[in-house]
């Protein structure tokens, strides 16, 4: 099974364009366009990934953020923030809030792309440093994060390790700038 990830933006083109690029490197893509049908979604759908705007309708990003890390249920999936805030003040909340990595728009969507396979790569690693610990199950007995982050980590790199086996190598940036 394809790793999922949720992506949340008011605008729908953004939404659009944001799940053609990640479809096309393997990902089945899940979407939601203000805060309410984020956190909705995020429990629901149980995302292995989100891509969060923080300017949202209703309930903003940042909120959206802190109640999915508040949530035992979504509290392990990783959230990469992609939004016009390019304050560096903005930036530490948005990280402090709970997001794993913090993208300013406009973008890139190769760069967006490379860094959702870099968030899934460091929940790969996380994975592999618990289940290396002596059998997999000291990955759940693991004290150092709580009880659903570390299945949501695990079951993360399992789909993303699953994926990356049966998926052809992503396309050159040139590539999708003819495309």
């Amino acid at each position: 099974m394809a790793p999922g990830i949720l992506i949340v933006d008011d605008e729908k083109d953004i939404v659009d364009l944001v799940a053609y690029n990640v479809e096309k490197e393997g990902y089945k893509v899940f979407k939601a366009y203000d805060g309410e049908g984020a956190l909705r979604a995020a429990r629901s759908e149980k995302p292995d990934l989100i891509v969060l705007d923080l300017m949202l309708p209703g309930i903003q990003g940042l909120e959206v953020c802190k109640r999915i890390r508040r949530n035992p249920e979504t509290a392990g999936i990783p959230i990469i923030m992609l939004t016009a805030e390019a304050e560096v003040e903005q930036k530490i909340r948005g990280l402090r809030a709970g997001a794993d990595d913090y993208l300013v728009k406009p973008f890139d969507l190769s760069e967006l792309v490379a860094r959702v396979g870099a968030v899934a790569r460091a929940a790969t690693a996380s994975a592999s440093i618990f289940w290396n610990r002596g059998s997999p199950c000291s990955a759940a007995r693991s004290p150092s994060l709580p009880i659903q982050s570390r299945s949501v980590r695990l079951d993360f790199a399992a789909r993303v390790a699953a994926a990356s086996a049966s998926s052809p190598a992503p396309a050159s940036a040139a590539e999708h700038a003819h495309s």
